[in-house]
């Protein structure tokens, strides 16, 4: 029966691990961002320097009537260069009257068969 205990340990103990590490690969460091594209109203795309792509979908409409060259103002929200949840990153779409904030309602990492099933256009 004690063999059985301690696999089982040992199998929760490897499980709660990979679960802590999953969030950090939705994980970017600001200082890595290298191209960025506005996908639609609630949707910008994120190029890392080590070529992985983000998707932040927003939680309003907030990027609507914003051109694909139009800057985005991101400011970290925690003082680290590190993002890993909506609550890290605040985005905000600047133009000629002023500028507008977003709410991240979601950060993911898209995998390669995402990127590449993108339009060319939407590419960082």
């Amino acid at each position: 029966m004690k063999p059985l205990l301690f696999a089982s340990l040992v199998s929760l103990t490897v499980l709660a691990g990979a679960a802590q590490a999953a969030p950090s690969e939705n994980c970017f460091r600001m200082s890595d961002l290298r191209g960025q594209r506005i996908g639609n109203d609630r949707t910008v795309y994120f190029a890392t320097r080590n070529k992985q792509v983000f998707r932040l979908d927003m939680a309003s409409a907030c990027l609507a009537g914003a051109a694909f060259s139009d800057p985005l103002v991101l400011e970290r929200a925690g003082g680290t260069d590190r993002v890993c949840k909506p609550i890290d990153l605040d985005v905000r779409v600047q133009n000629p009257i002023g500028s507008s904030a977003c709410v991240i309602q979601s950060i993911t990492r898209m995998t390669p068969a995402e990127v590449e099933a993108l339009p060319k256009r939407l590419r960082p």
